[in-house]
């Protein structure tokens, strides 16, 4: 089965509130540049974290559970540790496996 990672990946900014905002959709719900900004670096860190969850998902010998995704994931997540970014990895990466296992499942 095929995995569709663009839509995991738009489905993971919306899941967690950094997706795409146009210019009027900035202005209409009053969104400052800096926050603009904070939701753009979100967004970078979110992606980082769904690129490395596709190369263990994808590599020779895939976790087989959660758990052991986000074990796969661990070193990835040590050097977020210094990061206010650390939880929200393990958020991603949990979330992500349970979206590809919905996904394969439908």
């Amino acid at each position: 089965m095929s995995i569709n990672w663009d839509h995991i990946n738009a489905n993971a900014y919306t899941q967690f509130d950094c997706q795409w905002l146009s210019a009027v959709q900035r202005h209409e719900n009053k969104v400052s540049d800096r926050q603009h900004q904070k939701r753009l670096e979100k967004q970078k860190r979110i992606y980082q974290t769904l690129v490395k969850f596709r190369q263990v998902i994808e590599s020779n010998d895939p976790p087989k559970t959660k758990e052991e995704a986000v074990k796969a994931l661990s070193p990835f997540v040590a050097y977020l540790f210094w990061s206010l970014f650390r939880t929200l990895a393990v958020k991603v990466i949990e979330w992500a496996w349970d979206e590809l296992n919905r996904e394969q499942t439908t």
